[in-house]
């Protein structure tokens, strides 16, 4: 969205850097996230990689959405407006984390079980 768009956000693309990476364990039938007591991710740029999908044919489902302490997990539809990963399409995305945005990730599985890795890309500004 043109309105949302900061200079920031054009000096975190271009300063890469390998940084911290968390691990959500997605199953069917429910959704995970990340834990309240590591608070939001910090903005910058983010890889979303998705591994050790168990069973052929399974989507996993990702949402961004903006973190909230203390709420009841996340919704995540198994359908459009989630992100479909699947081990035969996009198994990884490139993202950008915004501050109140975006700063939080959950996903799930239409079937068996997912590893979604979530990895920082961009080196603090």
């Amino acid at each position: 969205m043109a309105g949302q768009h900061k200079a920031d956000d054009d000096l975190a693309y271009f300063a890469a850097s390998l940084g911290r990476t968390v691990k959500l364990s997605a199953v069917a039938g429910g959704s995970v996230q990340l834990p309240d007591d590591g608070g939001p991710l910090v903005p910058g740029r983010y890889l979303i990689q998705v591994l050790d999908v168990s069973v052929v044919g399974a989507k996993v489902w990702v949402v961004a959405t903006k973190f909230e302490k203390g709420l009841p997990p996340i919704s995540v539809p198994t359908d459009a407006p989630a992100f479909p990963f699947a081990m035969e399409g996009i198994i990884a995305l490139e993202t950008n984390v915004r501050k109140g945005d975006s700063d939080q990730i959950a996903a799930r599985t239409s079937a068996g079980t997912a590893t979604v890795y979530i990895t920082k890309i961009s080196r603090p500004l």
